[in-house]
């Protein structure tokens, strides 16, 4: 039996398409993982913005169902989760010249 050796066209062939379907592989892989990001962040906003409403009705003493309860144990859960990684990721951004702080409030010259 003979091993057929590739021509340099059929060669390169193949790795035109290696090497194509690795970067596809990995811009997809990117892709999904940006989007994933981007719903959590999203979801993570509106779960906020409830537990705000549901505090601000708790400080006015209004009266609170059981299940908004819940889920404000639930998102301070969530917060108190947040909180030790937050200082980490402030020192890392600064390695890498990224803050994680936003400052488009101090874009704008506001008086209080």
């Amino acid at each position: 039996m003979i091993n057929q050796v590739k021509t340099y066209e059929e060669f390169k062939q193949d790795l035109n398409e290696g090497l194509h379907s690795f970067i596809k592989k990995y811009l997809d892989k990117g892709s999904e993982f940006a989007h994933d990001v981007w719903s959590a962040t999203k979801r993570e906003s509106r779960e906020t913005q409830e537990a705000v409403r549901i505090l601000n009705m708790l400080i006015k003493g209004e009266v609170v169902s059981d299940t908004q309860k819940k889920f404000l144990r639930a998102q301070y859960i969530d917060l108190v989760k947040v909180i030790p990684i937050t200082p980490l990721l402030i020192l890392l951004g600064k390695k890498v010249g990224f803050d994680i702080l936003p400052k488009s409030h101090t874009k704008v010259d506001y008086q209080i």
